[in-house]
């Protein structure tokens, strides 16, 4: 399994915030098929993915960490 990163593809938590924001639905699926979560990558995509999005934001902006299912 491949190593889980705290924010996207690992670099600043600052840049994240931006690329989150601009680029958030697509990133986030992309991020968890990168981690190795195949599962969590296809939950995103069929279900709720615009709020998970929110959660991914948030959880960024006050821990520096994306949400994760797992």
């Amino acid at each position: 399994m491949a190593y889980a990163e705290d924010d996207y593809f690992g670099i600043s938590r600052f840049f994240s915030l931006i690329l989150c924001l601009l680029f958030g639905p697509i990133l986030g699926i992309v991020q968890r098929i990168k981690d190795g979560h195949i599962f969590c990558a296809l939950f995103r995509l069929l279900t709720g993915w615009n709020v998970i999005w929110v959660l991914d934001f948030i959880c960024l902006l006050f821990t520096g960490r994306i949400f994760k299912l797992f």
